[in-house]
């Protein structure tokens, strides 16, 4: 019997898996990339300054503002300055997006 559920249990987590699409696993690396630069626990609504409830305007205007502190030309000799200002512009828009939901 225990056997059973243990067996039960792995398949229920298989399929759990398995519902994971691409997107899904793109937004895991990027949670994950988030976190490694800005610092554990980062979440990309607190990396935009912003509440779990804010509209798409106001993602906007945090992302504009965000930006400007993060683009490439003004943080020149900045290691991995291209990369964050590329992960913010991805962050944005999947939080403007269908992609919040996930």
């Amino acid at each position: 019997m225990r056997i059973f559920v243990h067996i039960l249990a792995f398949v229920s987590l298989l399929t759990l898996v398995a519902a994971w699409s691409k997107e899904d696993y793109e937004i895991f690396d990027l949670v994950t990339a988030v976190e490694n630069s800005e610092g554990k626990g980062t979440t990309f609504y607190s990396w935009l300054g912003v509440t779990e409830k804010a509209n798409s305007a106001e993602i906007t205007r945090a992302y504009r503002k965000k930006s400007l502190d993060l683009h490439p030309d003004k943080n020149h000799g900045v290691p991995g300055a291209n990369e964050r200002y590329a992960r913010l512009g991805v962050v944005a828009q999947i939080l403007r997006s269908e992609g919040r939901e996930r």
